[in-house]
């Protein structure tokens, strides 16, 4: 969701002729989003979107 407000504030605010960063989002989901959401896997979550990030660092640079 951070993200999504983020690329929007490039979008409206870019000023001459100069693209708009290119973004890729990595998330970590570490709920369900129910009434038993709690604070347990935001650890993993963390660790499984670094994994990702680690991975797809040789093709996006």
């Amino acid at each position: 969701m951070e993200s999504g407000g983020l690329s929007q504030y490039w979008q409206e605010n870019s000023v001459g002729a100069e693209p708009n960063p290119d973004w890729v989002v990595v998330r970590g989901i570490s709920d369900n989003a129910d009434q038993e959401k709690n604070d347990d896997g935001h650890e993993l979550a963390a660790r499984n979107a670094a994994h990702v990030v680690k991975e797809l660092l040789p093709y996006l640079c």
